[in-house]
């Protein structure tokens, strides 16, 4: 099974501007943008835990997101 990063990105561009509201669409386009490879995302090296920042899994991140949601 191929995927077209290119395609995932337009698809999720025009869920999201479909459903502006919904948070879940705009997390597939975030995670759309990131992995399209169209867009440098990421650092090389980072240096976060010495300033106390962890790096999410997209788990720990629709955790956080759910719960923030519900409050």
């Amino acid at each position: 099974m191929s995927v077209d990063p290119e395609e995932i990105l337009k698809a999720a561009r025009i869920n999201a501007d479909k459903n502006p509201a919904d948070f879940f669409a705009l997390y597939a386009l975030i995670k759309a943008i990131m992995l399209s490879g169209k867009y440098e995302t990421e650092y090389r090296e980072v240096d976060n835990n010495l300033i106390g920042l962890v790096q999410l899994t997209d788990e720990d991140l629709k955790a956080q997101s759910v719960d923030m949601c519900k409050q």
